[in-house]
């Protein structure tokens, strides 16, 4: 008998008998279906949203400076750049991709390229 337990949801199961997903990614996103514990897709979509949402906190505190220093120089290009990455950064939880994303491995590779990658605790790496 292990001694090893998972508490899914409130549900307590002896890990050595039930099937786990290998990636704890999506940890708080797993479901238990009789001894399977697999991923709800749709708790880990918005698992994956919120970590892009978390990602994207400081590229926009670096981008609201870029738009008022175009506003003071009064610098047209600078300030249009500046609003086209934050409707960049806006829409990133908003991707198409993550809601076609079927599978946990295919939902952590829909990341935008503008973004450092984030871990489980939400801390950039």
């Amino acid at each position: 008998m292990s001694n090893s337990q998972i508490n899914i949801h409130g549900t307590i199961v002896d890990a050595d008998t039930v099937s786990k997903p290998d990636d704890r990614s999506f940890r708080a996103a797993w479901q238990l279906t009789g001894n399977i514990i697999d991923v709800d897709m749709t708790r880990a979509r918005d698992i994956h949203r919120d970590r892009i949402r978390a990602a994207r906190k400081p590229a926009f505190a670096i981008n609201d400076i870029a738009i008022n220093d175009a506003m003071l120089a009064d610098d047209e290009p600078a300030k249009t750049a500046a609003a086209a990455r934050r409707d960049v950064l806006r829409n990133a939880p908003a991707d198409p991709a993550i809601e076609a994303a079927v599978t946990p491995e295919a939902l952590t590779g829909v990341w935008p390229a503008s973004l450092s990658p984030v871990d489980e605790a939400g801390a950039r790496s």
